[in-house]
């Protein structure tokens, strides 16, 4: 039984892995950034890039954060009424934000 849940756990890392990466990819196709200009706005290798573009990287929260940021994009939303004590609910999408950066 509790291999049957450590399993269903993973698969649930693994989608929303896979949801990252593929919300990336969209995102860098729609701005028309190839994967080494990518490397060199985030100062990291290409290698490491193509991984996190396969959906198999396991992001902290500080390298999201430093993607949103670069990409001016906003992984995580939380509702208007945002109450720690009682809990929220968060979405996994990519929102553009207003001001668009010029990556060049």
């Amino acid at each position: 039984m509790e291999a049957a849940l450590a399993s269903k756990k993973q698969e649930k890392f693994s989608e929303k892995k896979m949801a990252l990466a593929a919300i990336m990819r969209e995102e860098l196709r729609r701005r028309e950034i190839s994967q080494s200009k990518f490397a060199k706005l985030m100062d990291r290798h290409r290698p490491e890039i193509t991984k996190w573009l396969s959906g198999r990287h396991n992001f902290t929260l500080d390298t999201l954060f430093e993607i949103e940021s670069k990409l001016n994009i906003s992984f995580f939303h939380y509702g208007k009424n945002f109450d720690i004590a009682k809990g929220f609910s968060m979405s996994l999408t990519a929102k553009h934000n207003v001001e668009q950066n010029t990556l060049s």
